[in-house]
């Protein structure tokens, strides 16, 4: 993909986990009863609970929703970077990783643009709007 398309816009996981939903807006989302929030509630118990087992922290990260999120609204994308990545498939001990050329040593063109930092609060709305 990296190589195909010019400039795709990645969520990095570190984002996605400081725009996780806390226990308060779980509980927000189980509490609207809506159709909609009952199947998310249900599709996801398997997750909250292997997160909360596994992270020690009653969260859930949607870094499908947030990648959604910033298709749909990009302002709540707060900084950005533009790096060239690729995927490392011949290496010795990874397969399958993102590398970022952070410095630019590779003489590479940028060919993504990384989201840094996005407004949780807007991204948690956009979230509760949804499953209205």
């Amino acid at each position: 993909v990296f190589d195909r398309w010019s400039m795709v816009r990645v969520v990095d996981w570190e984002v996605t986990m400081s725009a996780g939903l806390t226990r308060e807006n779980i509980a927000r989302m189980d509490a609207l009863g809506t159709p909609k929030a009952k199947f998310v509630k249900k599709i996801t118990a398997t997750t909250r609970a292997f997160i909360k087992e596994h992270f020690k922290v009653d969260m859930m990260f949607a870094a499908d929703g947030l990648a959604i999120a910033a298709a749909l609204a990009p302002e709540i994308i707060e900084r950005k970077e533009e790096r060239y990545l690729t995927i490392e498939l011949k290496g010795e001990k990874t397969r399958g990783v993102t590398v970022v050329d952070w410095m630019g040593m590779s003489g590479k063109e940028p060919n993504a643009e990384i989201i840094m930092k996005v407004n949780q609060i807007r991204f948690i709305e956009m979230i509760m709007d949804g499953l209205k």
